[in-house]
């Protein structure tokens, strides 16, 4: 019913309508079966009639001005769909090795021996491969927001 307090309110419907017809049971189907029917005609019923009703006219705009976003979340709801897109398209731009150090390091949050370790490598050419990755992942990035008319970070 996409709302609890209507789920509610037809569950209590469909216990008054089996105790009401509970006399007119006749047992050709099993009482769950025939419950269930009973159920789910009541929500389409229902369902059909506030189909025919105006929505808005159910809600008042103190509800609607708590459900609804204002300007200002809309707007940085966009700005960060629109970040996260030139993020991933810089990333995509790196050489693997380079975006795979970025993601041990800055993603996945690994420690820089674990990184070491994983690679091969000693700890101070982890070290310096995390700098040139994140150095080139920034070029990238940066390119890409000027050419999409961005302030870069």
């Amino acid at each position: 019913m996409k709302n609890p307090q209507d789920a509610e309110d037809l569950t209590q419907e469909v216990f008054f309508k089996v105790y009401r017809y509970l006399e007119q049971f006749e047992g050709r189907a099993s009482f769950k079966t025939w419950l269930y029917r009973i159920a789910v005609n009541t929500c389409k019923n229902e369902i059909r009639k506030q189909s025919h009703r105006p929505q808005l006219a159910e809600q008042d705009t103190d509800t609607l001005a708590d459900v609804l976003p204002d300007e200002q979340t809309m707007e940085m709801t966009l700005m960060q769909r629109r970040q996260n897109e030139l993020l991933a398209q810089a990333m995509a731009q790196l050489r693997p090795e380079e975006a795979e150090i970025i993601r041990m390091k800055d993603l996945e949050q690994r420690q820089y021996h674990e990184i070491a370790e994983i690679l091969d490598i000693g700890l101070s050419a982890a070290k310096m491969r995390v700098q040139r990755a994140r150095l080139a992942f920034q070029v990238a990035y940066n390119a890409l927001a000027q050419g999409a008319g961005n302030v870069t970070a």
